[in-house]
């Protein structure tokens, strides 16, 4: 116990070697070793050469292990599978281990066990089967373990963002914006830590690929706009569409965490300047949407920190219209059908600026880049 609060209150001490990792192997189609209660082959055999690190393995049946990391000598961080289509239920536990030094004592920490009291609280011990002393005649699951604790842990479920661009092939001043966030998310910098330890953000930074190669402006290779399919994609037609909505739809549907911000990037070549599109049911063209009970401040706040943290963003362009040949855009379509409330399009010009400091002047790439960090900047203000 003494151990994991010293390891909280000094994360820089803490080992973060992934010693298993169930959707690697997974992905990259990894042999499954046989597995059974009888590996007597194995015992007495270093697994990993002369290295003390312990081996995990759980993809046999009933077993859950997601994965394993070793932050210490002999402690190790687990995390649980979740009950199939859900992210909660995380209570049964199932793995092999292997490679022990049997002079060593372990330290296992389920750290997404998140109930709020158990019977471990009052003498329970986890079950173990052992392979040596089932071959000393003592084959049977037996209780064992000592200084057993259970407590509610520092696991913090993030929330959700999703990023993307590139969905009209031409607007390539989109993909300088994004190429200003992920600059800014993956630096060394006190911001960026911060944002990536509140946030699970996703990034799709190129939806239109096909017909970004082919020299495209708006359509993809069916001649079809991207953006006006996302009510219904096609899912041979519109693959880019039909499978980044499933990834929402899943997120919001089965683990109950909807995008907190989304936001599609875009280059505009009727307007100057650099502005925000949102969703506001005041602005709607249906009047059904005028009766939504809806916060004003939680979608207009970004657009206001924008001002404060941009010199080139214009407020003044912005809006959270709703109009209805706009209804099966991405913006709309994450408002509508996933109570997205913080859902944008920001629209960038080709041509350049007619208000603020850089009046008079034509667009360039260090303007959509350090517009792009804006934007994370905003974002760890939120």
């Amino acid at each position: 116990m003494l151990a994991r609060i010293d390891s909280l209150g000094n994360p820089k001490n803490v080992l973060k070697n992934v010693v298993y990792d169930y959707d690697v192997l997974h992905r990259t189609s990894t042999p499954v070793v046989s597995l059974s209660n009888d590996d007597v082959s194995r015992l007495g055999v270093e697994e990993h050469g002369k290295s003390k690190v312990l081996r995990f393995e759980s993809r046999f049946e009933s077993g859950n292990l997601r994965k394993a990391v070793q932050t210490g000598p002999h402690e190790y961080d687990l995390i649980l599978m979740p009950d199939v289509n859900s992210n909660r239920h995380h209570q049964w536990y199932y793995f092999e281990v292997s490679n022990m030094d049997s002079n060593a004592s372990y330290i296992f920490n389920i750290i997404n066990l998140e109930k709020h009291q158990s019977q471990y609280e009052h003498g329970m011990m986890p079950l173990m089967f052992s392979v040596l002393e089932s071959e000393n005649g003592h084959g049977c699951w037996m209780r064992a373990g000592s200084d057993i604790f259970y407590y509610r842990n520092n696991y913090v479920r993030k929330r959700h963002e999703l990023y993307k661009a590139r969905v009209h092939p031409g607007e390539s001043n989109a993909s300088w914006l994004m190429d200003g966030i992920i600059r800014f998310l993956t630096e060394n910098t006190p911001s960026a830590a911060k944002l990536r330890k509140t946030y699970v953000i996703k990034i799709v930074p190129m939806l239109n690929v096909e017909g970004v190669v082919n020299g495209c402006h708006r359509c993809c290779l069916s001649n079809e706009d991207l953006n006006r399919k996302w009510k219904s994609p096609h899912p041979v037609l519109h693959p880019e569409i039909f499978h980044t909505k499933g990834m929402i739809a899943f997120c919001a549907d089965v683990l109950k965490r909807p995008p907190y911000l989304y936001c599609d990037f875009h280059g505009h070549s009727a307007k100057k300047n650099i502005f925000l599109y949102g969703c506001s049911g005041q602005e709607s063209y249906l009047s059904k949407d005028k009766d939504l009970i809806q916060n004003d401040s939680e979608f207009s706040t970004l657009s206001r920190l924008l001002e404060q943290y941009s010199l080139i963003f214009d407020q003044e362009s912005s809006n959270c219209k709703i109009q209805r040949n706009k209804e099966s855009t991405a913006r709309i379509t994450m408002w509508r059908e996933f109570g997205v409330t913080r859902s944008y399009t920001m629209e960038s010009t080709y041509c350049g600026f007619d208000t603020g400091r850089f009046k008079g002047t034509q667009i360039n790439i260090n303007h959509l880049m350090d517009m792009g960090a804006s934007v994370c900047t905003a974002l760890s203000a939120l």
